[in-house]
């Protein structure tokens, strides 16, 4: 031993072992080895299936609470339309389909103007036909869409069909049937009506 040097013990002891235990804000993963060893079999558990009816937790029900309320898009109206008295139907129906015009329209924003009142860009004029076809009964439909001089520049037609049938062939058309017709129309004509805006 070389004259002056004291003897230097190495102590082998991990560095974790000499910090204080544990240290402040310390993450307990902190503490487990980078490699596990493997010769240790994993311990495996099953799994429940995620449920998307499980109530969310009392704590995150503050944040859900914070969370802005969805925008909702706004749909311009469209401009003003005054629907004709229709052609060919029974009072009955008559009255069916003004009812569904009336709700339609509000779903797809478009303006309808009282008949007789001014303001309306266009005129929209309805023929319907109900026949039985040996089968069946088929709903055939016309709107006749006029500008403001009465001249006709669009045209909506289509028809439906039932398996019902009746001596009159109007008492086979329910409500479902005609909901389905002015739906259809009123999608096709507010499209039209945002093409020529």
């Amino acid at each position: 031993m070389a004259c002056g040097l004291l003897p230097v013990l190495v102590l082998k002891i991990p560095l974790l072992n000499l910090l204080p235990n544990p240290l402040p804000n310390m993450h307990p993963l902190a503490r487990q080895p980078l490699f596990p060893s493997t010769n240790r079999k994993c311990k495996t558990t099953s799994r429940r299936p995620f449920n998307l009816n499980h109530p969310l937790p009392p704590h995150l029900l503050p944040l859900l609470l914070q969370l802005p309320p969805p925008v909702t898009p706004t749909v311009a109206p469209s401009p003003g339309v005054i629907f004709l008295p229709v052609l060919g139907p029974p009072q009955s129906a008559v009255t069916k389909l003004s009812s569904a015009v009336k709700s339609s329209a509000r779903t797809n924003a478009v303006t309808i103007i009282p008949n007789g009142q001014s303001g309306a860009t266009y005129q929209v004029k309805g023929y319907f036909s109900a026949l039985d076809d040996g089968s069946g009964t088929r709903f055939i439909f016309i709107w006749d869409v006029l500008d403001g001089r009465g001249k006709n520049i669009y045209r909506i037609s289509g028809e439906e069909r039932t398996t019902a049938r009746s001596a009159d062939p109007w008492a086979a058309i329910d409500g479902n049937m005609i909901n389905s017709v002015v739906e259809r129309t009123m999608k096709n004509l507010r499209g039209w009506m945002s093409t020529r805006a």
